[in-house]
């Protein structure tokens, strides 16, 4: 029986790589306003939905 796996282990970490380094140069792009809607541990909390599914 052949092998039919096209994708390597080199191929698999390589592109692995690629996209944690996308996702990490695309949360750098985050904006300072982006932060200010961040809301902190002490704040009221406005919706809550517990064990939907």
């Amino acid at each position: 029986m052949e092998n039919k796996n096209l994708n390597s282990r080199r191929d698999f970490i390589r592109k692995a790589s690629l996209a944690t380094g996308a996702f990490t140069f695309s949360a750098m792009g985050l904006s300072a306003r982006s932060y200010s809607r961040i809301l902190g541990s002490n704040d009221r909390v406005q919706v809550g939905i517990i064990g939907f599914s």
